[in-house]
């Protein structure tokens, strides 16, 4: 699955690529449950085709989800981040978790960042041992598109 863009472009870029990571707290369902996963990709593509952003790449952990994003002209990085929040808050208060109030993101400027944060979020399942090396992973999604950073040389792209 990928997430529509809501804006067009030609080739994968980096303007305005943003790593974001949001944590939930230690109790109830990890976001991997299969109806928080499912809750958590239905809103990332909803609000692509709201205008919001558009989702490069996502991978849900067990309380943590990362997510590379373009956001859309006119679209601000808090105001996206606390709309997803918003969105699925109901979902995880009836998993018996929340949302930890803070969240992490950085800019991805350059191409050879880009293609890192891509390598990165697809080895991570497997790094925290929820995979086989190589096995898919139901939460992890990445547009079509943006696949060919995964093969792009660390040293540039």
């Amino acid at each position: 699955r990928e997430s529509a863009p809501p804006f067009p472009h030609a080739r994968p870029s980096t303007d305005g690529a943003h790593l974001i990571t949001l944590r939930v707290g230690r109790r109830g369902s990890p976001l991997t449950a299969a109806h928080l996963a499912s809750e958590f990709h239905a809103a990332l593509h909803l609000l692509a085709l709201e205008g919001w952003w558009r989702v490069r790449c996502a991978v849900l952990l067990p309380r943590h989800a990362h997510l590379i994003a373009t956001l859309a002209p006119g679209s601000g990085l808090e105001s996206a981040v606390q709309e997803l929040k918003r969105r699925l808050t109901p979902c995880l208060q009836r998993a018996g978790t929340t949302w930890r109030p803070d969240h992490a993101t950085v800019q991805l400027e350059h191409p050879a960042e880009l293609a890192e944060a891509f390598r990165t979020l697809h080895r991570e399942p497997h790094r925290a041992g929820l995979c086989a090396e190589g096995e898919a992973w139901p939460g992890y999604l990445c547009a079509d598109d943006d696949r060919a950073w995964l093969g792009a040389r660390r040293a540039g792209a």
